[in-house]
């Protein structure tokens, strides 16, 4: 009777053990993608951050003549200037 109890005492534990395993994982995962979604939504709201400081930095700049950018300027007085 002993040894009847004790292969079916271990057979049971087994059997859960696979149970509580997949629950952990499950619980495992809701928690990761929980942590996916905060951070996607951190980084979304730096992104939305950044491109209105660059709207902001892009209305400071004042505008140059013929459409050209002070970076293209930049660029193009500095071929000028240099020997060829």
């Amino acid at each position: 009777m002993s040894i009847r109890f004790s292969v079916v005492a271990t057979l049971c534990a087994a059997a859960l053990v696979p149970l509580s395993a997949r629950a952990a994982d499950a619980a495992d995962l809701q928690d990761i993608r929980q942590q996916i979604d905060q951070l996607k939504a951190s980084y979304e709201g730096r992104i939305r951050a950044l491109e209105a400081q660059l709207q902001e930095m892009k209305q400071r700049l004042p505008s140059a003549p013929g459409g050209a950018s002070p970076a293209t300027q930049t660029t193009q007085t500095t071929q000028a200037t240099q020997p060829t």
